[in-house]
């Protein structure tokens, strides 16, 4: 087919050839097929074919030959360089909801396209003789759809891994479900708690990096409640669902801004079966997160207090209030010029524009910024140490405070430390100074890197060393 020839792969084409000569049918199948017909480069090529394990082995005997798969009808092969899986044709019944207790033979290509999950991947493609298409993928590629082949139900139950595999597939794809299919998927998610940790959090990585990660989570949130372990009462707000696209491609990031305000978050995070770096990480930022609302609910309290009537604009104005109360304050004015006039003139008044040249001890010193500083710093100083630059904005874009990051961003531009480990003195230059050791070193690492955000001293050792003796 001419449609093939720019994705197609030659040495794939050699191994149909050498097993064919051997008297035995072949064909490229599942996704790399349905990847070339979506002209996209396959990254993975299997093929299927008549012959049964041991008769690969021996028709490829000149290649490297796994047969960790040997038992489902699969040998890897690798041939000039690339890993290529090929299956007998083969049929399966029974098992336990993941792996089919019976595998066995199957006469012809079609009955090994009958027992593939979705349409769209039980395509076959073969040099010579074209495309297979034997339930209608091609259609359902051309409708930009996903459907079970055959009996949705049955399908799951023979795998319930197929359930995150379709969601990842529509996500990744941009597909819509089809609607036997996505009825099935809600009514059998329960099959999930069968799953293994580590094959659920394989799926979930790329679900949660998909383009249309947050179109499938919000129709199709409820399903990962039959993850189990954690995963049973789990519902994902429309503020996260929003907020999802504009977090870095990393599936820890979102995952972790998915399960943030999950009750059973730490029960939901251990099923997935983490590394301790991974976990870490995402405690970390869940700690990060935690404080920043902490600061928040502070500063939000003192407001209340400070200021009881918040429509009274030219009051905000005056005293110098963040512009994030001052939109809070005009919200219900949105659509009036001069509300957005004035609202304009808060901003640019508020801060520095990010493009205007000046210091960030002018910045943090000035009047309008007090307000702001004097929050978003314990803010910084309560994150854990190491903590990246790119976390802190990730976060401050969740939680909607976009005017601290304006700050975060000074700091980040006039090359200012970012935890005391960035600080120019050490541990052991604040004890020859008679810090005394233990808790009062680190205390003092975070009075001098305090200093140094606010302007008052700079991130040199002979600067840090008169300020240190000053604290003592």
């Amino acid at each position: 087919m001419e449609l093939f020839h720019s994705a197609w792969n030659a040495d794939a084409g050699d191994l149909i050839a050498r097993l064919e000569a051997a008297g035995y049918e072949t064909w490229a199948v599942g996704g790399c097929v349905r990847d070339m017909l979506l002209h996209k480069q396959p990254t993975d090529w299997d093929l299927t074919t008549a012959a049964d394990p041991q008769t690969i082995a021996e028709i490829c005997s000149d290649c490297t030959v796994l047969s960790v798969g040997e038992k489902h009808g699969t040998m890897t092969v690798e041939y000039r360089g690339r890993w290529y899986e090929i299956t007998m044709f083969r049929t399966e019944t029974g098992g336990d909801g993941r792996h089919p207790s019976c595998v066995q033979h199957a006469p012809d290509l079609r009955s090994d396209l009958a027992r593939r999950d979705y349409t769209i991947n039980a395509l076959a493609y073969h040099p010579q003789r074209g495309l297979r298409d034997e339930f209608c993928g091609l259609a359902d590629l051309a409708a930009r759809r996903l459907r079970t082949v055959g009996d949705a139900p049955r399908r799951f139950a023979e795998d319930y891994l197929r359930i995150l595999r379709g969601l990842r597939f529509a996500a990744c794809l941009g597909f819509s479900i089809e609607e036997d299919t996505a009825a099935a998927m809600r009514s059998c998610f329960a099959g999930m708690q069968r799953l293994s940790g580590e094959r659920i959090w394989q799926e979930l990585c790329r679900l949660l990096c998909a383009n249309a990660c947050a179109a499938v989570l919000r129709q199709f949130s409820a399903v990962l409640c039959g993850i189990g372990g954690g995963w049973e009462d789990f519902a994902c707000s429309e503020t996260t669902l929003e907020k999802l696209p504009q977090l870095p491609c990393d599936a820890l990031i979102r995952l972790m801004a998915l399960l943030r305000e999950h009750p059973q978050r730490e029960a939901a995070l251990l099923r997935l079966r983490l590394s301790r770096a991974q976990m870490q990480r995402i405690h970390g930022l869940w700690q990060s997160a935690d404080a920043l609302c902490k600061v928040k609910e502070e500063r939000d309290s003192v407001e209340e207090s400070q200021f009881p009537s918040r429509d009274d604009k030219a009051t905000l104005q005056d005293v110098g209030a963040p512009l994030q109360d001052a939109k809070a304050s005009s919200q219900d004015a949105d659509s009036s010029c001069e509300a957005k006039e004035e609202r304009d003139s808060i901003a640019e008044n508020s801060l520095p524009s990010r493009g205007a040249k000046v210091s960030l001890r002018d910045a943090l010193s000035s009047r309008k910024a007090k307000e702001e500083r004097g929050h978003v710093l314990p803010w910084l100083a309560s994150l854990p140490d190491g903590t990246r630059w790119e976390d802190a904005r990730m976060l401050l874009c969740l939680l909607d405070r976009q005017e601290l990051w304006d700050v975060c961003e000074k700091i980040a531009q006039e090359d200012l430390p970012f935890s005391v480990r960035e600080l120019r003195i050490s541990g052991d230059d604040l004890l020859k100074l008679g810090v005394s050791r233990g808790e009062a070193v680190g205390k003092m690492l975070r009075t001098l890197l305090d200093a140094v955000w606010r302007g008052e001293a700079g991130n040199e050792t002979s600067e840090l060393i008169v300020r240190a003796k000053r604290e003592q």
